[in-house]
């Protein structure tokens, strides 16, 4: 007889491990992102620059008067979208590796 492809203690299990990322994660990220070879290149591709080019928006618009411009809020949105895709990556990614469904 077949089971349940996911039960519950799956889904307590990833939630566990999704709060151990969260609260310690940060710790043992760090070093990876000053390798620029986190989540496939994003953080070379995407995040680096981004805030680089953030750094320098936010110097230009503080220098102007100090409100953000049109430039800044845009480059902004792409950073947040990207993080919220490396975000939605990294759960998938764990509910995958703890779930393990079709094993």
């Amino acid at each position: 007889m077949l089971t349940p492809a996911i039960l519950f203690y799956d889904v307590v299990l990833v939630v566990h491990v999704l709060a151990v990322v969260l609260a310690f994660g940060v710790t043992f990220t760090y070093p990876l992102l000053d390798a620029h070879r986190v989540l496939f290149g994003l953080v070379g591709a995407v995040f680096t620059p981004s805030e680089r080019r953030l750094a320098q928006l936010a110097a230009r618009d503080l220098q102007a008067g100090g409100a953000r411009s049109a430039e800044y809020e845009q480059e902004a949105k792409k950073l947040a979208m990207f993080g919220a895709m490396a975000g939605v990556l990294i759960i998938v990614a764990i509910f995958l590796m703890t779930v393990k469904p079709g094993a």
